[in-house]
């Protein structure tokens, strides 16, 4: 595994744990990718948005405001995930969580 893998594997699942842990969030996965979109602020003000790529271990993540941070959860819906599955896989649970950071380890 390249430093970049294990560097954004460890990066991703410190987002995830805080989008866990810090509700309103939501996270998402696939086969293919992690995603999670979380407030980064008290306030609200400041959103994160983090996709996280398997087995490659790429990731992408941006600050967004509460406006963006509903669109871009918008076309992830619509474009991400539309074609993925009959029923979504979100996080809901600590199971599903479990899911979702056991995805994210196997990169490492």
């Amino acid at each position: 595994m390249t430093p970049d893998k294990a560097k954004n594997a460890a990066e991703m699942l410190s987002h995830l744990q805080k989008a866990y842990q810090t509700p309103p969030s939501i996270i998402l996965f696939t086969e293919d990718y992690v995603y999670t979109l979380y407030p980064a602020s008290s306030s609200g003000e400041k959103w994160m948005e983090i996709s996280f790529i398997t087995p490659d271990g790429t990731m992408e993540k941006k600050e967004l405001s509460p406006k963006d941070a509903i669109m871009y959860l918008i076309k992830e819906f619509s474009e991400g995930l539309g074609s993925y599955f009959e029923q979504l896989p979100i996080v809901k649970d600590e199971s599903s969580y479990k899911k979702a950071v056991s995805r994210v380890k196997s990169v490492q």
